[in-house]
């Protein structure tokens, strides 16, 4: 119990110290918080979009290879028959 009383005081302690010696106003923190977070974002957007069209093309490539797989499968298997008929 006496320990957690210690570490209560300490983080007092710690937030008191680091508002005086703050070198910025809280007003002014928080805007500058506030337009990282807004550039993170819009960079985050963008990434995300980036990576939507990569995953569209490449699913997009898929599905064609896949339709010539199975037209060449299908042409294959009529050759088959062909030479057993």
């Amino acid at each position: 119990m006496k320990e957690f009383v210690y570490l209560l005081l300490g983080a007092a302690l710690g937030a008191i110290l680091a508002l005086l010696f703050a070198p910025k106003s809280g007003v002014e923190f928080r805007a500058d918080l506030q337009a990282t977070a807004e550039q993170d974002k819009a960079k985050l957007q963008a990434d995300w979009q980036d990576a939507m069209a990569k995953t569209h093309e490449r699913l997009d490539q898929i599905q064609a290879d896949l339709k010539k797989a199975t037209q060449k499968a299908q042409g294959e298997e009529g050759e088959v028959e062909a030479e057993a008929a």
